[in-house]
């Protein structure tokens, strides 16, 4: 599966997707690749919000955007340690999973 196709396969065929995520069918891949596509559109939405200020704006907020995201990401997951199949996570972290 390409990184970027992810998106179009989650919209095509939705059902056919959360099943396989459900029994567990290459989650791991699915979740990079979902990972992936998020920082590449932040990437695009951080030049397209730096565009209207000015080109070196741009280029900051093209940097910016997917580092920020990423940092967030990799605070929640040190701070919520659960997974999805743990059989009891704590309120805070059960309440970031939904």
């Amino acid at each position: 599966m390409d990184h970027l196709t992810i998106v179009e396969t989650i919209l095509r065929s939705r059902r056919k997707f959360f099943t396989e995520i459900r029994q567990q069918i290459d989650v791991a891949q699915k979740i990079r690749a979902m990972l992936f596509a998020c920082l590449v559109f932040l990437a695009i939405y951080g030049v397209v919000m730096g565009a209207s200020h000015s080109f070196q704006q741009a280029v900051a907020s093209f940097v910016k955007l997917p580092i920020c995201f990423w940092r967030r990401w990799q605070f929640a997951r040190r701070r919520c340690t659960s997974s999805i199949s743990c059989s009891a996570p704590s309120k805070r972290c059960s309440r970031r999973l939904r």
